[in-house]
C-alpha cells in the first residue's frame, strides 16, 4: 500500500539528512557519526529579529536565553521504534523536561579519577585542551560585571564552519539525485544529468576546505585523544572544566532562570548575504509517491500535545486560541496533484561550556551514595529499564522558510473564511509552519501571516522544523548507572591515537583567524 503524503514526505526529508557522501573516496562513505534526527510538529516559527543574540541589548539577551532553552531541551526518544520514516533514529520533538546542561552539571560533580601526571604529561593535556578552547573575559551590558566564558578557538570554530559548508554542498547534491532517482518527471531527471556535476564538484570542493582550512583532522585527532582513557584527565581537569562551567552561567531578564549560552554557528548566519547560497531547495510532489509505497499506516505514537494528529491523509492543522484555551482542527484536501517546496538549511550549535567528550569517559564514575541514573545505554530507542536521561541531545538546528504548498485549497479556503475576525489562528502542515491566519486578504499580505488561494499556501517566514542529535554512547563507563552490556564495549573501541602523533599534527599549525 502507498505511504499517505506526510509519511513519504517525512521519509525522503530523513533520507536527504542522513544520505551518506559518494563523492569523496578519503570520507569512508560516510564522514558523519550516526544522528537521530528529531522533527518538530509542527515547527516553531522565528524572526530575523528573533535571532539576533546581541547580548548588549535585552532584546539580544533575552533572545539567546529562550534559544538556549530550546536547543537544550532533550527529545523524547521513547516512542522512536515507530518513526514516521521505520527507522529507530527519528521521531517528533517531544521533551523529556530534561536539559542539556543539567545532565553535564551532575557530570561534573561524579568522582573523577585521581591520577598523578608528571609536569610534562600534564602540559601535553593542557595543549590539546587549549587547541579547542580558550577563556575570554567580558562585561555584563547590564550589571557592569565582568565575565569569563569558554569559546572555542579560531581553529574549532573554523571546524565547525567548514563542515558547515560542507553539510550544505553534500545536503544540495543528494536532494537532486535523491528526487531524480524517485521521481516520473523527464525535467527533474534531466536537471540532475546537466547540473548534477557541478554539484559534485561543490561536494568535493568542500570537503577539501574542511580538510584544509577547517583543520578537520587535527580536530578530530585531538577530540579522539581527549575522549580516550588517557594516563589522566584527573580530578584537577575536572575542577577546570566546572569553572569553566560556572563562569558561562546567565541568569536570565526575569532573575528566576538560569541558562548557558548556545547559539548556532555562524551567529550572524540571518543578518549577512555571505550566507545566501547555504540554503537548500527541498521539493517534493505526487510523482515521487510510488517511491515511498508498501509501509504500514502505524507511523508515529503522536503526543497530544501534537498539531499534526493526522498522518493519513494530507491536510493542514488550525490552531485556535480561544478565551486562552487551544482548541485545534484538522483539514483535509482532497487532491490528486500536490507539491511541497521550501529552503532548507542546518546550521551547527556553539556549547563553549561543554566538553562533549565527557559524557562517555571512562575517567568518572557517580560519586557514593549518589546515583545519578543511567545517561544513556548507547541505543536508540533505549532499553527502557534504565530510564536514560539523555540518550540523545542536539547539535544542529533545522531552518525552513519560503514555503509553498500547492493543492486544492478549497476546503481549507472556507475554513479560513469561517473564522471570526478576532480569534487568533495559525497554520501549519507537518513540521511546516505556516504563520498566522486571517481571512482578511489584506492581513496575508502581512509579514507572519499565510497568504491562502485556491490552489496554493504560501509562507515568507522561517520556522525551526527539527533537530539533528548526537546519539550519546554508553554512559556511564561504569559503578552506580552504568548499563550491564557497558563492560564488553571496552574491547570494542577503535584504534586508541598516541598523544604525542597527535600533538605532532599541531607542530605545523598556524593560528587562523575565521568567518563567524
Amino acid at each position: 500500500m502507498t505511504a499517505p503524503a506526510p509519511t513519504q514526505f517525512y521519509q525522503k526529508l530523513y533520507q536527504i539528512l542522513t544520505a551518506p557522501d559518494t563523492i569523496n573516496q578519503d570520507s569512508g562513505n560516510n564522514p558523519k557519526n550516526p544522528v537521530y534526527i528529531s522533527l518538530c510538529s509542527p515547527g516553531i516559527p522565528f524572526s530575523p529579529s528573533s535571532l539576533d543574540f546581541n547580548p548588549k541589548t535585552a532584546e539580544g539577551f533575552s533572545n539567546i536565553s529562550q534559544f538556549s532553552y530550546l536547543v537544550n531541551n532533550i527529545p523524547d526518544t521513547t516512542g522512536a521504534a515507530n518513526s514516521v520514516v521505520r527507522d529507530p533514529k527519528s521521531g517528533t520533538f517531544q521533551t523529556t523536561g530534561v536539559l542539556v546542561w543539567d545532565v553535564y552539571k551532575d557530570i561534573l560533580s561524579a568522582k573523577a579519577d585521581d591520577i598523578e601526571l608528571s609536569d610534562e604529561e600534564q602540559a601535553k593535556i593542557d595543549r590539546l585542551y587549549k587547541y579547542l578552547w580558550v577563556t575570554q573575559e567580558s562585561t555584563d551590558p547590564f550589571s557592569g560585571n565582568k565575565t569569563v566564558e569558554t569559546v572555542e578557538t579560531p581553529e574549532y570554530l573554523a571546524y565547525k564552519n567548514y563542515e558547515k559548508k560542507y553539510n550544505t554542498a553534500l545536503t544540495t547534491y543528494n536532494t537532486m539525485l535523491i528526487t531524480a532517482n524517485n521521481s516520473k518527471d523527464p525535467a527533474v531527471v534531466q536537471n540532475f544529468a546537466i547540473n548534477g556535476p557541478i554539484y559534485e564538484a561543490s561536494v568535493k570542493d568542500a570537503w577539501e576546505e574542511w580538510n584544509g582550512a577547517g583543520h578537520k583532522n587535527k580536530v578530530e585527532q585531538v577530540l579522539g585523544v581527549l575522549a580516550q582513557t588517557l594516563k589522566g584527565t584527573p580530578a584537577s581537569k575536572f575542577t577546570e572544566m566546572t569553572v569553566e562551567f560556572d563562569d558561562s552561567k546567565r541568569k536570565d531578564l526575569s532573575g528566576a532562570g538560569i541558562f548557558y549560552p548556545t547559539p548556532f554557528i555562524p551567529m550572524n548566519f540571518f543578518t549577512s548575504d555571505a550566507y545566501a547560497d547555504s540554503w537548500t531547495n527541498y521539493h517534493f510532489d505526487e510523482t515521487e509517491s510510488s517511491s515511498y509505497s508498501d509501509v504500514s499506516t502505524n507511523y508515529v505514537s503522536m503526543g497530544t500535545g501534537s498539531v499534526f494528529a493526522a498522518l493519513s491523509d494530507f491536510g493542514f492543522n488550525i490552531e485556535l486560541n480561544i478565551d486562552s484555551k487551544i482548541n485545534r482542527q484538522h483539514v483535509k484536501c482532497d487532491t490528486d496533484s500536490y507539491s511541497i517546496d521550501f529552503e532548507l538549511t542546518q546550521l551547527p550549535l556553539r556549547r563553549g561550556w561543554m566538553h562533549a567528550e565527557l559524557l562517555t569517559a571512562t575517567y568518572w564514575q557517580w560519586n557514593e551514595g549518589m546515583n545519578n541514573g543511567t545517561i544513556s545505554d548507547g541505543t536508540i530507542p533505549p532499553d527502557p529499564k534504565y530510564r536514560c536521561r539523555m540518550p540523545v541531545y542536539p547539535t544542529a538546528v533545522l531552518f525552513a522558510r519560503n514555503i509553498s504548498i500547492k493543492a486544492n485549497m478549497k476546503s481549507l479556503e472556507s475554513q479560513v473564511k469561517n473564522l471570526d475576525a478576532k480569534q487568533e489562528a495559525t497554520l501549519s502542515w507537518g513540521p511546516l509552519s505556516l504563520g498566522k491566519l486571517s481571512r482578511d486578504v489584506h492581513d496575508q499580505e502581512k509579514e507572519g501571516y499565510a497568504k491562502i488561494t485556491n490552489d496554493e499556501v504560501k509562507s515568507a517566514g522561517m520556522c525551526v522544523i527539527g533537530f539533528i542529535c548526537n546519539i550519546v554512547g554508553a554512559s556511564p563507563t561504569k559503578g552506580p548507572g552504568a548499563p550491564q552490556h557497558v563492560s564488553s564495549l571496552a574491547g570494542e573501541q577503535a584504534k586508541r591515537l598516541d598523544i604525542d602523533e597527535v600533538l605532532a599534527l599541531l607542530e605545523d599549525d598556524q593560528r587562523v583567524e575565521v568567518f563567524t
